[in-house]
């Protein structure tokens, strides 16, 4: 039953995900990244946020389950907050159309496709015709992060994680995706390794934490206003 699969085995028939996997989308767009030690690198391939269900493949990043380090429960604590903007689509959708909060009875899965792919047609065209279809592209549509909230919800955090990470002590290595799974791990779970791109995913992720940081220090991020918030700074701006 296709609700019985979990994410692992589900994305492995995902075109897009797939195709970005080995190489044949987004492979070479580059974007330059700052360094610890104050250089600036270039990357090349774009990856898709995830959660902590899906393989540790180089073109899928998820955030750190257990962070010891600050920097890194900042990133992933950044990474969850963006990965679950994308999550609150379905549950506007579901507000806007009352066919997807109530049982569907359609079994066939290209119609499901299709009643899916229709909403997300008329959200955007609401969207258009209520002047909202660009938000996020003027620079005024952005803040200046608030860090210091960003440190108080943290240090909240800190205490409930570091008693996590100590029952997570008593487990083998290679569980959770703090950490790459050993072989063993593995064929216990029933996994197929493809390849061993999963070793450039760690890389990649260092360096992502890495340039986080130096933005972070610099105080050089910056939060999305809200659509109302948005349209009124654009107002504010051309009075």
């Amino acid at each position: 039953h296709p609700g019985a699969r979990n994410d692992k085995t589900m994305v492995r028939f995902d075109d897009f995900v797939m195709r970005m996997y080995k190489g044949e989308l987004y492979s070479n767009i580059e974007y330059e990244v700052s360094l610890a030690d104050g250089t600036t690198a270039k990357m090349q391939g774009l990856y898709a946020l995830v959660d902590g269900a899906y393989h540790s493949w180089r073109c899928l990043m998820s955030p750190v389950k257990v962070a010891q380090e600050p920097k890194v429960q900042q990133w992933s604590k950044r990474l969850e907050s963006v990965r679950k903007d994308v999550e609150c689509l379905f549950g506007i959708l579901k507000r806007r159309f009352r066919l997807l909060r109530l049982p569907i009875e359609y079994q066939d899965t290209h119609i499901l496709d299709n009643i899916f792919k229709t909403c997300c047609m008329l959200h955007n065209m609401l969207l258009e015709f209520d002047g909202l279809d660009n938000i996020g592209q003027e620079e005024c549509d952005w803040t200046a992060a608030d860090l210091d909230l960003d440190e108080r919800r943290i240090t909240m955090q800190r205490t409930q994680t570091q008693a996590n990470s100590e029952v997570l002590e008593d487990i083998s290595f290679g569980i959770g995706n703090n950490f790459p799974r050993t072989e063993e791990a593995n064929k216990a779970a029933g996994n197929i390794l493809v390849d061993l791109k999963q070793a450039s995913h760690f890389t990649l992720r260092a360096v992502l934490i890495d340039h986080f940081h130096v933005q972070y220090v610099k105080k050089n991020l910056l939060w999305a206003r809200t659509a109302q918030a948005a349209m009124q700074a654009r107002a504010e701006r051309n009075a």
